[in-house]
């Protein structure tokens, strides 16, 4: 249930993952990570799905294969964008960010569906982004979203 005891602490190690990664090449556009995110692909979105993996939540999607059979896989920056995930809720106008949140946005690019980042705390003590880059992970509160982006919030045990 979201704000019990066991959530908060999940949603505390989902941003705490994210910044031990601040420097990582692991989620560069020319690494291969899997099938779904080959070498020459953008990978924020697996940066995020690692990131909620680690805390033992999910943003896995089911979806048809060309062989019309349903596969498992992390949700890309569209789907999250869209907010459809099971587990999480999108933030209302005026609900504010926090730490283990996930932001997203549709479209902003080419070759890629949007961009997707994890709030982290920022060095003030307020909140901001961070995600998976064309090198490197960050540095942190370097994501751009723009207007419309899409806030979550995991809502499970």
């Amino acid at each position: 249930v979201e704000g019990s005891p066991a959530n908060l602490q999940k949603r505390g190690r989902i941003s705490s993952w994210a910044m031990q990664k601040v420097g990582s090449t692991a989620y560069g556009f020319y690494e291969a990570r899997s099938m779904q995110y080959p070498a020459g692909s953008w990978k924020c979105s697996s940066f995020v799905c690692d990131a909620v993996s680690s805390a033992g939540a999910s943003t896995m999607v089911s979806v048809k294969g060309k062989s019309k059979v349903s596969i498992d896989r992390c949700a890309t920056a569209a789907e999250l964008a869209k907010g459809n995930i099971p587990n999480w809720r999108r933030l209302g106008n005026y609900e504010e960010r926090m730490p283990g949140d996930i932001v997203a946005n549709r479209n902003i690019g080419a070759n890629s569906t949007g961009h997707t980042a994890i709030v982290v705390p920022d060095v003030n003590g307020g909140v901001t982004t961070l995600g998976a880059h064309a090198v490197y992970v960050g540095p942190v509160g370097s994501d751009d979203f723009p207007e419309g982006m899409t806030i979550l919030r995991y809502t499970g045990e």
